[in-house]
Parts: structure tokens; sequence; C-alpha cells
């Protein structure tokens, strides 16, 4: 008899979801995080880093926007510098809504799944 895993997340317990996410978490520090406000910047990513405990955790950011107009796609890639710091952030800014400028947006965070740390990165920016 060959036991079933559950199709969807949601049909974990809480003890096996906490599970999963740490063991899909080994070994990875480079996030997304999206849902970000209007307006909101890298500078303004990296003042909320240093505002809720996180700066000297990272060492690459990575917002993508429209140079035209100078606005942000709304989400950024971020990677932190140990596999812990990054499980500490995805736990900190997962449903995040205490930004600096008013907005209602929650943010959600997620694991990059197709480039991890800075060797595998191939993003425009310069590490920090």
């Amino acid at each position: 008899f060959a036991a079933q895993s559950p199709s969807r997340l949601s049909d974990l317990s809480d003890d096996d979801q906490e599970q999963e996410a740490h063991q899909s978490a080994e070994g990875r520090t480079t996030v997304m995080i999206h849902s970000l406000p209007e307006g909101f910047s890298r500078h303004s990513m990296e003042e909320l880093m240093e505002r809720e405990g996180f700066a000297q955790c990272y060492d690459f950011i990575s917002m993508p926007a429209d140079i035209a107009i100078g606005a942000s796609f709304f989400y950024a890639f971020l990677n932190l510098t140990t596999p812990a710091d990054a499980e500490r952030f995805r736990k900190h800014f997962t449903g995040f809504n205490r930004w600096a400028i008013a907005s209602p947006k929650e943010s959600a965070v997620h694991w990059s799944e197709a480039l991890q740390g800075l060797t595998g990165r191939a993003l425009p920016q310069q590490p920090l």
C-alpha cells in the first residue's frame, strides 16, 4: 500500500506545511518579494531592510522597473547572505503591510526558482 501525498498545500497539516517549507528552503538564499506598493523604489527597499532588521543580511537587490516612466513592476529579487536569513526574511515579509508609504498591499515572498545565490544571478544590477 503506497501512501498518497496531498495534492494541495491546504491539505497538509500545519506541521507538515512547516516541514515542507523548511525542506524546500535548504540552501536557498534568493527570494522574490511581490505586491510592493506603488512608488516603491530600490532605495525604499534598502530603507525597509534596515528598518526591519535585515540591513546586514543581504548582498543583492534587483528591482525591475520601466525605465521610460521610472516605475517599478511591484516586485524585487533579493539575495540573503545565509539560508537562515532567507527563511527569516520569507517568514517576516509574507503578509507584510507596514509600509513607510500609504498602501493597502500585503507582500508575498517566494523562493526564486530560476536563480539562486550571487553566482546564479543573471540580472542587471550589481551586488551591494
